[in-house]
């Protein structure tokens, strides 16, 4: 497996282990914060197809290179119906969180506003990446990615 993999996947596993080590009492932010985990599964899942096509691009057998590539391309279709869904989570989650504590401003939600900003940013550059194809536009799309992934790592920790 890719490095991006694992990493993904320990980034999911931190903020399950933050989850239930602050396990919210109200049931609004309990909804809010399973809201976040789901959008925060379905982006990071989103961010595993870079890590398939990292994957590829290392990949010295022609033969290995096409199995992953044919499973990317049965994923491909879904990557932008998943990146919706993702982000509709998050909406929900910054709902029930402002619903919760109102316009209350501190360095968790400033960052999670940050985040969700950069979320709306890799959102309509993957959009218009499907409408018109180019190489900024792919790059432009890849590195909001990142800028998303630290900005959400960041959201987690604080």
């Amino acid at each position: 497996m890719n490095n991006w993999f694992y990493i993904n996947l320990a980034t999911f596993l931190l903020a399950v282990i933050f989850f239930l080590w602050n396990l919210p009492k109200t049931g609004t932010i309990l909804l809010a914060s399973i809201l976040g985990l789901l959008g925060l599964l379905f982006i990071l899942f989103n961010w595993n197809m870079h890590a398939i096509f990292s994957k590829i691009r290392q990949l010295k057998k022609r033969s290995d290179r096409i199995k992953i590539a044919k499973y990317a391309r049965k994923i491909m279709p879904y990557h932008m119906m998943i990146g919706i869904c993702g982000l509709i989570l998050i909406i929900g989650h910054l709902f029930f969180v402002f619903y919760s504590y109102g316009i209350f401003i501190n360095l968790k939600i400033l960052s999670g506003i940050l985040a969700f900003i950069g979320l709306i940013i890799v959102s309509i550059s993957g959009y218009l990446r499907r409408v018109k194809a180019s190489r900024l536009r792919r790059l432009f799309h890849l590195y909001s990615s990142f800028v998303l992934f630290i900005l959400i790592v960041f959201h987690l920790i604080v």
